[in-house]
């Protein structure tokens, strides 16, 4: 066993931004809060779950905001209340703690390595032990990325699927312990979980394809698959409100549709721009910092701009895969516009970019990131 420095790194920064995340991020403003909380808390889990463990620490949290930053999408700056918008100290507490608690798991298999790991990972060679520290490092970084910070701090159960969805990355070569990963995800929240399996699927498929070194008919899939998201829309959720144990979902996922004014905002061909500034940090109320949107931007233009030169690798047809996701479900779904739904898709998108970049400035890159967006979260609040 050995420890990780790099994975030592990234975790000290994680809990440095987790902390200071519950002290600047606007209370409540979160998407669903008044909906998620409420369930999160009152909730029944069973034995494998964390949140079992923490009752006690979850009746003690106090949900009732009435935060109003002064803010929206188009807007260039925010104002937030201090009066309203800062949570008590021991809840910051606690809900740090909780952080601590969900994500431990993920913690310690990043920084304590050894061969031992292998029989999770179903790795059996020396060569592609590098492979298993590169995924391990992938999901260092993705803990560090400004919108995981965010949504990983949810004060809800989805912050709990983005912790399973690392794990799905990490043990691809593990049947079991994928089915038994996907079976307690679905459990809990089976929205999120479906976008989980329906990725799992896909990147299969595209690594069949892409073995046959038929990038062509990769690439019509994709069109394809995105064409027939664009023109059934929401029309699918009737076809889905026949599923009994997708019922449920469907009806309410449709009648959200029916409002003219979700429509309007989230207009089809605007929802990946809003997908993009949700990923990299900004609230239901439209609190985001353009500085960090503006360089994201420019870094991810950089990376498409030297996709050619990583044609070959194997994180391509995952990466592919990713990106056909999120755009297949936020055309499907005008409120699946949200990231909070694709963050389990981070580690494998920088698999795939840390093959342009080293992973050390990534993780300088997204540590500068985080320091000018709680400068200007502070400076909100003056």
């Amino acid at each position: 066993m050995y420890i990780s420095k790099f994975g030592l790194k990234c975790i000290v920064f994680f809990l440095f931004f987790s902390f200071l995340g519950r002290i600047f991020f606007p209370f409540g403003d979160e998407p669903d809060f008044s909906v998620r909380a409420p369930q999160l808390i009152f909730g029944e889990y069973n034995f494998l779950v964390p949140y079992n463990y923490l009752q006690g620490i979850l009746q003690e949290l106090n949900y009732n905001t009435y935060c109003v930053p002064v803010a929206g999408v188009n807007s260039l700056w925010a104002v937030i209340p201090e009066n309203y918008c800062i949570e008590s100290f021991e809840q910051i507490l606690l809900r740090f703690i909780i952080i601590i608690v969900v994500s431990f798991p993920l913690l310690v298999i990043i920084v304590f390595r050894s061969n031992k790991q292998n029989r999770f990972f179903l790795i059996r060679k020396n060569i592609e032990i590098e492979v298993r520290d590169k995924r391990l490092d992938s999901i260092a970084l993705s803990l560090i990325f400004t919108g995981t910070i965010y949504y990983i701090g949810l004060l809800s159960v989805e912050q709990f699927i983005i912790c399973l969805g690392f794990f799905v990355f990490l043990f691809k070569n593990n049947i079991f312990a994928l089915i038994v990963i996907l079976l307690l995800s679905i459990s809990l929240d089976l929205g999120n979980s479906s976008i989980i399996v329906f990725f799992i699927g896909l990147e299969w498929f595209f690594k069949k394809i892409y073995k046959q070194n038929n990038l062509r008919k990769l690439l019509f899939i994709i069109l394809l698959l995105l064409s027939v998201a664009l023109i059934l829309g929401s029309t699918s959720l009737l076809y889905i409100q026949n599923l009994p144990f997708l019922q449920d979902k469907a009806n309410a996922m449709y009648e959200i549709e029916l409002d003219r004014n979700f429509r309007e905002k989230y207009p089809i061909l605007l929802r990946p721009f809003i997908t993009c500034i949700t990923a990299f940090f900004m609230t239901p109320s439209g609190v985001k910092v353009l500085v960090v949107q503006l360089l994201y931007f420019i870094g991810f233009s950089i990376v498409l701009l030297k996709v050619k030169k990583v044609l070959i690798k194997d994180s391509f047809p995952s990466f592919l895969a990713s990106l056909t996701t999120i755009l297949f479900f936020v055309f499907l779904f005008p409120n699946y516009a949200n990231v909070k739904y694709y963050i389990f898709l981070i580690p494998t998108i920088l698999l795939f970019v840390s093959e342009v970049f080293d992973k050390n400035k990534l993780a300088n890159f997204f540590i500068g990131m985080n320091l000018i967006l709680f400068f200007h979260l502070l400076l909100y609040r003056l």
